[in-house]
């Protein structure tokens, strides 16, 4: 017989924003479950997988109609987003959710409206913000100053900070000093593309961002898996076992655990503050 745990509120320490419903038919119900967004590939695989066979049946018995892909879209259809998001939240018994908004931003729902339905928190992504500040900076100083005062001042509704440096240039992130940062800031104006990817400037930003998290006593978490490509994901373990050798506050909120792990044979523990980020949960929820 199995255990029910069904009354356990759960706590999503990582998640993002839902839909707006404009963008809902450019992702079909198939592509939550996989990485491709190939549509051939999502209608031959993704749909032969058991994720997406449990997942089918339980969202069925949530809207009340067969298992099958047409027939939840259409009890999807006949629910205003709020409505379907209010009955999603409360039947997985979801108690908290901490929203990384940096993701998709344009195309999903403000986190103040999440906040009807379930108690809201934010991570405030470091690369997004160091984007939206970079687009108007007239030098690389004036920057640096805009960046590191709101880290230090983040809306009420942070209680996190959030890196995807693996996605841009790897975690294979050197001691770049505040020069190598501004060749790095020089090289991103001329490029102009509006997406940071120098490893200079990211890994001096990051690093800046560490001593704020210790400043603050705020975790920060570190995207090292999910999605990424092999070659990045070589350095995960080494760099997380670099951090774990820095001088910073391991205290923080209790939901960002630690983990343990093992280094030539010693038991270490990582510090609460990083948090390796590989849940299905990043993906945007099936509504």
């Amino acid at each position: 017989m199995g255990l029910d745990l069904s009354s356990i509120p759960v706590f999503d320490g990582h998640a993002h924003n839902l839909l707006l419903p404009a963008w809902l038919k450019e992702y079909p119900i198939e592509g939550i479950f996989t990485e491709s967004t190939d549509r051939e590939y999502l209608k031959s695989f993704a749909v032969e997988t058991l994720a997406f066979k449990r997942s089918l049946k339980d969202i069925a018995a949530v809207l009340e109609c067969d298992p099958s892909i047409e027939a939840i879209r259409n009890g999807r259809e006949k629910m205003e987003q709020a409505e379907l998001a209010d009955l999603y939240f409360k039947r997985a018994n979801i108690s908290g959710v901490v929203l990384d908004d940096g993701f998709w931003f344009h195309r999903t729902r403000p986190l103040e409206w999440h906040s009807s339905f379930v108690n809201t928190y934010r991570a405030l992504r470091i690369e997004s913000l160091a984007e939206a500040l970079f687009e108007n900076s007239i030098s690389f100083d004036s920057f640096l100053s805009d960046f590191r005062d709101a880290l230090l001042n983040p809306p009420g509704s942070v209680v996190a900070y959030k890196s995807i440096i693996a996605y841009r240039s790897g975690l294979r992130i050197g001691a770049h000093d505040k020069r190598a940062a501004r060749d790095g800031y020089l090289v991103e104006k001329e490029r102009n593309t509006g997406r940071l990817t120098d490893g200079r400037l990211l890994g001096f930003l990051f690093k800046l961002t560490l001593e704020v998290c210790r400043g603050r006593d705020l975790p920060l978490q570190i995207h090292t898996g999910w999605a990424i490509p092999t070659s990045i994901c070589a350095n995960r373990i080494r760099f997380i076992l670099n951090l774990c050798s820095t001088k910073i506050s391991t205290r923080g909120p209790g939901w960002f655990c630690s983990t343990v792990t093992r280094t030539h044979g010693k038991r270490r523990i990582l510090p609460r503050f990083i948090r390796r980020s590989i849940s299905i949960s990043a993906s945007p929820f099936p509504f």
